[in-house]
């Protein structure tokens, strides 16, 4: 297959660009950027041996879409929207990594990212690409939304217990953590080295924009309407994340029943694996697999559960390109062992 990407240089786009580069079912990748077109890819890698492909110009798109058999966008969200109603109108599959079509809801979008939807028309176009929960939407979508990262993280964790009806409509509380890289390449005041080395800071308390899809999702597993109370956190590293999730109210598990609960709802799905004992970053780092620990406290009742993905692969370009492999009937594990 020949695959498009645009937004090929930020920190998701190299992921992606790099796992489709090498995926044994993509025969042509052509890459496009607005700000880098004309590089080399190679002067965006730190690879080994290079990889000499020009970028074109994400403006040159529509004078080649023809050639692609599927296109993904890893473009900022509200650029997105700006491409996409071009591509849907060439009837061409597309995978897009923003945020602008995740969720059911225009009104909801623009509350919490502060900006006008422009592709509203498109919003029920679009499966959510969790492929762990959502694997039959996929299959027969038009177009794919992959999930944000912190979503990925909390939404595997909590969906076994959604599905068994356990949850409560209480508060469930998410406490987050994530490496720099999940906050793009442009450089901030809270992501340059002198703040983020040796430092750790909370942010987004109350306003950041994962919470309505956390819970919009989560709603739709559980068939009934769910609060996060979602606070993340910058670790003073580049890549990995950890959610920890905090349950209060539920039924207390029989020795072995909790972890048979998770085992058995993911028993063939190959990219999550439950753990004995919490898990480390280091264990997902470079890997598109979500590690799940599973725990209540005999003494207090509360449940915690403790998931861990590589932000950049698990929870960006690894799942687009599984989603990829959902879609056209490839082995899902794919170009991502």
């Amino acid at each position: 297959m020949h695959a498009f990407l645009l937004g090929a240089t930020g920190n998701a786009g190299l992921e992606l660009a790099t796992l489709l580069h090498k995926h044994p079912k993509i025969n042509k990748l052509s890459l496009f950027s607005v700000s880098h077109s004309g590089t080399c890819i190679s002067d965006h890698l730190q690879t080994s041996p290079q990889w000499y492909q020009t970028i074109l110009n994400l403006e040159d798109l529509m004078d080649h879409i023809q050639q692609a058999d599927l296109v993904f966008t890893a473009l900022p969200h509200g650029i997105s929207m700006e491409w996409i109603p071009q591509l849907h109108a060439q009837d061409v599959l597309v995978i897009d990594l923003s945020g602008d079509f995740r969720m059911q809801s225009s009104s909801t979008y623009e509350q919490w990212y502060g900006q006008t939807h422009t592709a509203v028309d498109l919003l029920d176009q679009f499966s959510y690409g969790l492929p762990e929960l959502f694997l039959d939407d996929i299959q027969r979508s038009k177009h794919i939304a992959c999930p944000g990262c912190y979503p990925t993280a909390s939404l595997l964790a909590l969906a076994p217990l959604a599905h068994a009806g356990v949850l409560n409509d209480e508060t469930i509380i998410i406490d987050a953590k994530s490496g720099i890289s999940g906050g793009g390449k442009k450089p901030t005041p809270t992501n340059t080295y002198q703040n983020i080395y040796e430092n750790f800071q909370s942010y987004g308390i109350g306003s950041h924009r994962h919470t309505p899809e956390i819970e919009e999702k989560l709603s739709d597993l559980g068939k009934q309407a769910f609060k996060v109370q979602f606070t993340p956190g910058l670790l003073p590293i580049y890549r990995g994340l950890q959610v920890t999730i905090y349950l209060h109210g539920l039924p207390r598990f029989e020795k072995g029943s909790l972890q048979s609960l998770y085992t058995d709802f993911y028993q063939s799905k190959p990219f999550v694996q439950m753990m004995d004992k919490p898990p480390s970053l280091r264990q997902v780092q470079g890997s598109n697999e979500c590690h799940i620990f599973v725990y209540q406290d005999q003494r207090t009742g509360l449940l915690m559960v403790i998931s861990a993905i590589d932000n950049l692969l698990k929870g960006a370009a690894g799942q687009a390109v599984q989603n990829m492999n959902v879609y056209f009937g490839f082995k899902e594990t794919c170009g991502l062992t």
